[in-house]
This record gives C-alpha cells, structure tokens and sequence, in this order.
C-alpha cells in the first residue's frame, strides 16, 4: 500500500515561495478585495488560529497562470 504525501505551507512559507507579502496573500483571497483571486487556492484552517496551504494547489495555480501569460 503506498500513501500519498501532502505537503502543507503555513502562511510565512507561502509568502517567502511566492515572494509576495503575508498580507497579499490575504488581499487574494478575500472576496471584498481589489487584489481578489478567485483561482487563488482557499486555506485549510487547521485550527481558529492556524492554516495552511497544499502545495500541489498552489503549483497548480502558478501552472495556470504561467499559461494564461503565454497567450
């Protein structure tokens, strides 16, 4: 039997893969934002105080955006 690894990113490991700021991250996903992307990968709140993002999301949504610029 093989089990499959998910790789989970808090907030700050986000900001610093995407070198963008934790606060632009929020921006992304908040649907009353200006900077709002609803491609965005939503976080998993683990706990009130603590989220994380799969990975696999979220190099799924750069995949997608690197194609929409080559076109």
């Amino acid at each position: 039997m093989t089990t499959k690894s998910i790789t989970l990113l808090n907030l700050q490991d986000l900001a610093n893969y995407l070198n963008i700021s934790a606060s632009t991250i929020y921006r992304m996903i908040d649907a009353k934002s200006a900077y709002h992307d609803p491609q965005f990968p939503q976080p998993i709140h683990l706990s009130s105080r603590s989220v994380r993002w799969r990975f696999e999301q979220i190099e799924q949504w750069l995949e997608k955006k690197r194609h929409c610029k080559t076109e």
